[in-house]
């Protein structure tokens, strides 16, 4: 793995929450807008070459990625750009630049109104994989790829520093505040690192892999596990403050709104809980596997599933206002994790899709084909240049 929800001021990307409500406006129609209205013009999104293979851990073999950007009115192909390998991380614009990670072994940084390169950084030349989305904070760039966190230039993608976890391929995104990178690993540990140097601050061990990715509130830091636990720890010292066994392991990556926080689980569901204690307010059953990150927007909460639909659910009380079905095109599970802006849910399946949905009713704007299976979640830009990401990590930037 998105604010609506946790909505976050990028350039610099400092991830501090706000939250925000967003005005109810159709992007169908910029004619009918108010002059002043920003409205979403471009979305970006990663995909893999269809003819890969995929394992069920979303492995894959040594095929070609794309990252497409968009028109986010009508769902028209912009500009394509082409890598070596599958994109399966999803994208990060700052600055008017789009940076894309790849399992190539490559982070590229490309002019976002064009596609053109600006510059490519080879992370490694090990064979490897990324599905960490790179985070913009004071004018670095950080990212794991295979067993390390890098952080490099933004502008020039020279590398500052590189951190090797004891585990396999990271695939958690890092998230930066107060000169602090917080990452989960497959080493079964959240880690801490100070952003300007990479030196270790602080470790946190669980008793299995780490592949959410972390949301830092109020000095709190909430991850979790492949455990089947939602962990809420202290961003200074790295205590344990609380945590919440779910059923199944948590991949998901948690969002927080109001001191509620949202996350899915394996075991099918979507959980709410209360931030400070972790007490249980609602649980919501999906019909499959729940690895989307949740979006809060005006008290709904989207989230997709493995069963292959689009969810909005009331963030009060849990319950389900509508659900959308994605096409089921030899396999339509929604991994993708929601973005919305104004009144439309941005998100795609697994299935070669990316949607444009009606926040309030469901209804679907649009549909583009994308060429290649979707991991990857939408980056939106706005006319004003206003950048919303959910991503993997939660984090609507």
């Amino acid at each position: 793995m998105f604010l609506p929800y946790n909505l976050h001021i990028l350039a610099p990307l400092s991830l501090l929450t706000i939250i925000c409500s967003f005005l109810l406006f159709s992007c169908d129609d910029s004619n009918d807008l108010p002059k002043d209205l920003d409205v979403a013009e471009t979305v970006y999104i990663g995909s893999a070459d269809s003819s890969m293979y995929i394992s069920n851990y979303g492995n894959t073999a040594d095929k070609e990625g794309r990252l497409s950007a968009l028109d986010a009115t009508n769902g028209a192909l912009k500009w394509e750009f082409t890598t070596k390998e599958a994109v399966a991380a999803s994208p990060t614009v700052a600055n008017s630049v789009v940076y894309v990670s790849s399992h190539d072994g490559s982070i590229y940084a490309l002019d976002a109104k064009t596609g053109s390169k600006k510059w490519e950084h080879l992370l490694s030349n090990n064979v490897g994989q990324s599905y960490s989305s790179p985070t913009i904070s004071n004018g670095m760039l950080y990212v794991g790829y295979s067993a390390s966190i890098y952080a490099l230039d933004a502008a020039t993608g020279n590398k500052k520093w590189d951190y090797i976890t004891r585990g396999r391929t990271i695939f958690s995104s890092p998230i930066v505040v107060n000169g602090s990178v917080y990452v989960g690993a497959n080493d079964f540990k959240l880690h801490a690192l100070d952003a300007t140097t990479g030196v270790s601050q602080w470790e946190f061990s669980t008793s299995s892999f780490i592949q959410s990715s972390p949301t830092v509130v109020n000095g709190i830091v909430y991850i979790g596990g492949t455990d089947g636990k939602l962990y809420a720890v202290d961003a200074k010292m790295g205590t344990k403050i609380w945590e919440f066994k779910t059923s199944g392991p948590v991949q998901s990556s948690p969002t927080v709104v109001d001191n509620v926080i949202y996350v899915g689980s394996d075991d099918r569901k979507l959980y709410a809980l209360n931030a400070t204690t972790g007490a249980k307010l609602w649980e919501f059953l999906t019909g499959d596997r729940v690895y989307s990150s949740p979006a809060v927007s005006n008290g709904i909460v989207y989230v997709g599933s493995y069963d292959g639909k689009v969810y909005a659910i009331d963030a009060t009380t849990g319950i389900k206002k509508w659900h959308f079905t994605t096409e089921n095109i030899g396999g339509n599970t929604v991994e993708s994790s929601p973005t919305i802006v104004n009144n439309t849910v941005y998100v795609a399946s697994r299935a070669y899709k990316l949607y444009a949905l009606d926040a309030a009713t469901g209804d679907k704007k649009w549909e583009a084909a994308i060429r290649g299976l979707i991991f990857s979640s939408p980056c939106v830009v706005t006319k004003k240049g206003v950048v919303y990401h959910s991503g993997v990590s939660g984090a609507q930037l």
